[in-house]
C-alpha cells in the first residue's frame, strides 16, 4: 500500500541517515572546506575530542545517505516513481562536493550506506504482517468478547 511505502521509505531515510551520523562521528575526516590537515583521525585529534567539531564529519556524507535511503526504498516499491526521483540523491551528492562540504568518496559512501539501508529494510518490511482491520470493533474481537 501507499501507507507501507511511505513509512517505509521515511524510516528508510531515518535510519541511513542515523548510521551515517555515527559513523561520521567515529572516522573524524576533516571537510574539503575545513581549513584543517585533511585526514582521518578518529574521533580524538592532538588530544582533544572532535566528535561535536563537524569539521571532522566528513565521511560519509549524511545527506547523501538520507537521500539515497529515502529514493531507493521509492524506487524499490514503485518503480517508475522511483526513476523519476533518482536525480534527487544524485543532485544532492553534486551539492555537497560543489560547496566543500564532502569529498567524492564520502558521498559514494553515503549513497551506498542509503542504499543498503533501503534494500535491508525492504526486505525486513516485506516480512512484517499488517493489520487489516486494526478497529477495536472488528469481527475478531467479538468472538473473543462471546
Amino acid at each position: 500500500s501507499v501507507c507501507r511505502v511511505i513509512l517505509v521509505a521515511m524510516i528508510s531515510a531515518s535510519v541511513a541517515g542515523l548510521l551515517a551520523d555515527t559513523t561520521r562521528g567515529l572516522s573524524g575526516r576533516t571537510r574539503p572546506n575545513s581549513g584543517l590537515e585533511a585526514g582521518w583521525f578518529g574521533p580524538r585529534h592532538e588530544s582533544r575530542w572532535v566528535l561535536g567539531d563537524a569539521r571532522y564529519h566528513s565521511f560519509p556524507s549524511g545527506h547523501t545517505a538520507t537521500a539515497t535511503g529515502l529514493v531507493t526504498s521509492i524506487l524499490i516499491a514503485r518503480r517508475r516513481l522511483g526513476f523519476i526521483l533518482l536525480p534527487l540523491p544524485l543532485t544532492v551528492a553534486a551539492a555537497r562536493i560543489c560547496v566543500g562540504a564532502h569529498y567524492f568518496s564520502d558521498t559514494v559512501a553515503g549513497a551506498a550506506l542509503g542504499a543498503a539501508t533501503a534494500l535491508a529494510l525492504a526486505r525486513y518490511s516485506s516480512k512484517v504482517p499488517i493489520a487489516r482491520n486494526p478497529s477495536p470493533l472488528s469481527s475478531n474481537t467479538s468472538r473473543l468478547t462471546g
